[in-house]
């Protein structure tokens, strides 16, 4: 929930919309969103009664959209299951860099398989 505010700020083009499973549910994080002009769909967590926007998604969720995020969460399981699952760094920023050379390194990857063949 740190690198949320971080990576929307620092993004090149912003979404229309973000999905997010209940770890990232936060009245703040839709705060943040809204107020750029994003569409947020998480999931409410167990027993969130409290915040505005946690009660517009407990009453109009969006379930047809919020199973598109299985799109994500096979791209991250293909990078896991290629490069590992733990990165060895203990400095946070070595850690990022180190998710961020897999990341590229996977785009680099996909492009030659599907060039290629």
């Amino acid at each position: 929930t740190r690198d949320v505010k971080y990576l929307i700020k620092n993004s090149c083009v912003l979404p229309y919309t973000t999905i997010m499973d209940k770890g990232y549910d936060d009245n703040n994080i839709h705060a943040f969103m809204r107020d750029r002009g994003i569409c947020s769909v998480i999931p409410v967590r167990k027993n969130c009664v409290r915040g505005q926007y946690r009660k517009e998604m407990r009453d109009y969720f969006d379930y047809g959209l919020y199973w598109q995020r299985n799109i994500a969460e096979t791209l991250i399981s293909c990078i896991k299951r290629r490069y590992g699952a733990s990165v060895s760094s203990r400095n946070i920023r070595s850690q990022r860099s180190d998710l961020y050379c897999r990341m590229i390194l996977y785009n680099v990857f996909l492009f030659i398989v599907v060039y290629f063949h």
